[in-house]
C-alpha cells in the first residue's frame, strides 16, 4: 500500500480488523497465493536484550522517504519512539536495492537494538538480513514479507482490496455498468494483493463490470497520469478507476479531467487517504473519493511497537496488523482536521475507533 509505500507508499508504498465504520461484505476472500507466510523465527534470543540503562535504538531502513506516505510513516514512528524512550535512525533506499543493503549492513556495524525494514526488492535481502541475524539483531518487515524476519507489519491486503471493491455495489448507479481502469504496481506483492482482492470482490458480488485497461503506474502521479490519459482516450467510457495509491488515483482523476470527462460520473477509489492530496481533494475541491484508509501515522506506531516487542524478545505473529479502515468522502472529517497547511491524523480517534491504548 506501501510505492506502504508504494504499495509502495505505500514500497514505493505503500502500504489493516475492520470496525463499525468498514463497509459490509458480502463474503470473505479467498488467501492469496503471495500472502502465504514465510517462516522465520518467532523470538529473539535474550541476548538482544539491551541493558536496563542503554539508549535503544531502532532503525528504519526505507524504501522511499521522498514518497508522502512514507513520511507519515516516519513522523508516527518518531512520535512512538519518544514515548517509549528510543530513538530512531533512518536509512533511505530511494528504490535502489544495493542502498538499501548497504543501510541495513551500516545498521549491522552500529549494533542497533532493532532493524524495521521497508523493502525494495524483499526477494533481494536474504543476505543482509542473514547479516542482521548472526548479529543477533532482531530484524522487522514492513509491508512485505521478507525471509528470515521476525515479522511484518502489515495487513490482509487482499481483504483490503475485496473491502474495497465490495463499495462498488452501493455506489455505481443502479443499471450502469462499471467500466473500470486499474492503476497497479506489479512489481510489489502488497500491490498486486490488492488488486486481487479488488476483483475478486466484483466477481463475487455480481457487479456488471468490464476492466477495460490494468496500467502500471509505477506508485507515481505523474506515469499514472500519462498512463491513465493513453488509457482513457482508448476507452473515453471509464466510469471507475481504481488506485493502489493516492498517487495512482489522482493521476487517474487528472487525467480524466483533462480529457474533458465529466468528473460528476467518475467512481474513483484508492488504497491510502494518506496525505495532504487526499485532504485537499475531498475538503476543498469536493473529490468524491473513496476506499481505503491507511493511517500511515498509525502504521509507524506499530512499527515501533513491533520492534520493542523483538527487542524484548517476545513471541511475535505473522503479521502484526495495523488498523485501517473502509472510507468515503463524507467520512474523512472523522479522522483528518486541517492544521495550518496540513491535513492532520487525528490518532486519538483512530485509536477510540479500534480499541488501540
Amino acid at each position: 500500500m506501501k510505492v506502504k509505500m508504494i504499495c509502495c507508499v505505500m514500497a514505493v508504498l505503500m502500504l489493516l480488523g475492520l470496525c463499525t465504520a468498514c463497509q459490509p461484505t458480502a463474503a470473505q476472500p479467498q488467501e492469496s497465493s503471495t500472502a502465504e507466510a514465510t517462516q522465520a523465527p518467532a523470538t529473539t534470543d535474550a541476548a538482544a536484550a539491551p541493558a536496563a540503562d542503554e539508549k535503544i535504538v531502532i532503525a528504519w531502513a526505507a524504501n522511499m522517504l521522498s514518497h508522502e506516505f512514507m513520511q507519515r510513516v516516519k513522523t508516527g514512528m518518531e512520535s512512538r519512539c519518544a514515548d517509549v524512550g528510543a530513538e530512531l535512525v533512518v536509512g533511505d533506499g530511494n528504490l535502489d536495492v544495493a542502498k538499501q543493503i548497504s543501510d541495513i549492513e551500516n545498521f549491522v556495524a552500529q549494533q542497533v537494538n532493532a532493524i524495521v525494514v521497508t523493502p525494495v526488492d524483499n526477494k533481494a535481502l536474504d543476505t543482509a538480513v542473514a547479516g542482521a541475524n548472526k548479529a543477533n539483531i532482531p530484524i522487522i518487515a514492513e509491508a512485505n514479507k521478507v525471509a528470515g524476519t521476525l515479522t511484518c507489519v502489515g495487513a490482509n491486503f487482499v481483504q483490503h482490496g475485496y473491502d474495497t471493491g465490495a463499495m462498488l455495489a452501493d455506489l455505481l448507479p443502479e443499471g450502469v455498468q462499471a467500466k473500470i481502469l486499474i492503476i497497479g504496481l506489479p512489481e510489489f506483492d502488497d500491490c498486486r494483493q490488492l488488486v486481487e482482492g479488488f476483483k475478486q470482490a466484483i466477481d463475487e458480488l455480481g457487479i456488471d463490470y468490464e476492466i477495460v485497461a490494468e496500467v502500471n503506474g509505477k506508485g507515481m502521479k505523474e506515469t499514472a497520469l500519462s498512463l491513465a490519459t493513453d488509457a482513457l482516450t482508448a476507452h473515453p467510457d471509464v466510469n471507475v478507476i481504481y488506485g493502489i495509491n493516492d498517487d495512482s488515483a489522482f493521476g487517474g482523476l487528472q487525467a480524466y479531467t483533462a480529457a474533458g470527462l465529466n468528473v460528476d460520473d467518475l467512481i474513483l477509489f484508492t488504497h491510502g487517504f494518506e496525505g495532504n492530496a487526499a485532504g485537499k481533494a475531498i475538503m476543498e475541491d469536493g473529490v468524491n473519493l473513496s476506499g481505503y484508509a491507511m493511517f500511515p501515522e498509525m502504521w509507524g506506531f506499530n512499527m515501533v511497537d513491533a520492534a520493542m516487542a523483538a527487542i524484548a524478545g517476545d513471541e511475535l505473529p505473522e503479521i502484526w496488523e495495523s488498523p485501517g479502515i473502509t472510507m468515503t468522502a463524507a467520512q474523512y472529517s472523522d479522522y483528518y482536521s486541517k492544521v495550518g497547511d496540513e491535513y492532520v491524523l487525528d490518532i486519538a480517534a483512530v485509536k477510540a475507533q479500534f480499541g488501540i491504548d
